[in-house]
């Protein structure tokens, strides 16, 4: 099951497209928040950006971890939409 949020957009912003050059940025915050969370299998996620979406894919043991690795990275400088594409799968394949 996939589930893609998208996050208000700024005043500012007149197009919904990512800079090219502003995408690792985002994709390293994501990360990074994903990194230090104490939530050690949430360490394992995978972050990509693309046009316009932040990309979360991976496999987790539950539907509550793929909600809060979705709630690390929800505001994240940059971000237009979130693309949860984490698979919940039975602990014992992890």
């Amino acid at each position: 099951m996939t589930y893609a949020a998208s996050l208000p957009a700024s005043p500012a912003s007149s197009s919904s497209l990512i800079p090219t050059r502003t995408r690792p940025s985002i994709q390293r915050q994501a990360q990074a928040r994903l990194q230090q969370s104490s939530y050690a299998l949430l360490r394992n996620v995978d972050c990509t950006v693309t046009s316009d979406t932040l990309q979360l894919t991976g496999q987790i043991p539950s539907f509550f971890l793929k909600q809060t690795a979705q709630e690390l990275v929800r505001d994240v400088a940059g971000a237009k939409r979130i693309k949860n594409e984490l698979e919940v799968v039975d602990t014992l394949a992890l």
